[in-house]
């Protein structure tokens, strides 16, 4: 095999391995966020799964993966997310992160991922007119 074949091949292997990677950290991400939401009888039951997720997450860290979930943080346009949508509220007085649907994906401090989320905006109050 020449050099730029080479090259190619293995340019396209970090490529797929990449594209693997983001949707094995998405899913530990997802098993781990539907696991915090059950009842205390309920995680009894799935400790085991929890131990799996556990050890995947691990694994993703020990690679450089970092998975970021920014609900319940002030949404700035600057984040690495892309809003689903903006859901007007009376809960907030500013743009906050109200559900992550996908986790921001970062390799070392360089993103492979962005997130998607949805955003609780101040609900805006009719003007007396």
């Amino acid at each position: 095999m020449s050099p730029g074949a080479r090259d190619t091949a293995e340019r396209a292997a970090i490529e797929r391995l990449s594209k693997a990677l983001t949707v094995f950290a998405t899913e530990v991400w997802r098993v781990r966020s539907r696991l915090a939401r059950l009842s205390e009888a309920e995680r009894a039951v799935v400790r085991t799964v929890e131990a799996s997720s556990d050890k995947m997450l691990a694994a993703l860290e020990s690679l450089g993966i970092r998975i970021d979930d920014p609900a319940g943080r002030t949404w700035d346009e600057r984040d690495a997310v892309t809003v689903l949508v903006f859901e007007p509220t009376d809960d907030v007085t500013r743009a906050v992160v109200s559900e992550t649907v996908k986790p921001t994906l970062f390799l070392g401090e360089s993103l492979l991922s962005p997130g998607e989320v949805v955003v609780a905006v101040p609900r805006e109050k009719p003007r007396n007119e």
